[in-house]
């Protein structure tokens, strides 16, 4: 055999084994609805307060319609708190009214410092998208 086909087995070998250590852990996460209105105001605006290893956000989301049950994760990824608000729509047939829900989210073990936080709200479809809703920095105690 050649030199050259020893080295290739290596490194493949190398970048299988890693990956563990940098993947990120799902944070302990409470989500509550809180109030749900159809076809009224927008939903309210985005909060973040912060206290010893928590994060709280609060505010809304607007959906197409009432039909959704909604989950939510979250995972950090070097200094960012990501934060996903996931919804996923009933598969029974549903009136459409625009709905506006509030919710209270407290994603708790956050590490204490700087940390930028980041909520995404994910429609699982189809179609699925996702979307940065709001991306602040905040001081963890």
């Amino acid at each position: 055999m050649k030199r050259q086909d020893f080295i290739l087995p290596l490194l493949l070998g190398a970048t299988v084994s890693c990956g563990s250590p940098t993947e990120p852990s799902l944070l302990p996460t409470n989500l509550q609805i809180t109030n749900v209105t159809f076809t009224g105001p927008p939903a309210p605006p985005l909060s973040v307060a912060t206290a010893p290893d928590t994060v709280r956000i609060a505010g809304g989301i607007q959906m197409n319609e009432p039909c959704y049950d909604f989950e939510a994760r979250a995972v950090t990824r070097g200094d960012t708190l990501v934060v996903d608000l996931l919804a996923t729509r009933r598969t029974t047939a549903c009136q459409q009214y625009i709905a506006s829900f509030s919710f209270v989210l407290t994603v708790t073990g956050v590490d204490s410092g700087l940390t930028a936080v980041r909520l995404d709200y994910v429609r699982r479809g189809p179609p699925t998208y996702r979307q940065t809703v709001l991306e602040q920095a905040v001081q963890i105690p």
